[in-house]
């Protein structure tokens, strides 16, 4: 998990584990409205923003959804 408060630098962070690892999800949170703060941030397939405050119930989906992306990817042999 990395906070995206610095959005840019940890998009590269993310961007630079991905391309060594392409299958490892990655969940950005922010303290900031994702409606607001990140409009135009266009995540690639396998990366989710999660806006605070969040329920468990909300971090549990995002995860969730992560983690059958990652199945998915890795049952069909997508590079």
């Amino acid at each position: 998990m990395l906070d995206p408060d610095e959005h840019s630098v940890k998009i590269i962070v993310s961007d630079s584990v991905r391309s060594r690892q392409p299958d490892v999800p990655v969940l950005l949170i922010t303290g900031y409205d994702a409606s607001a703060a990140y409009t135009s941030l266009r995540l690639p397939p396998g990366m989710s923003l999660l806006s605070k405050p969040f329920n468990v119930d909300a971090l549990g989906e995002q995860v969730r959804r992560l983690i059958k992306w990652r199945r998915a990817r890795l049952e069909t042999g997508t590079p």
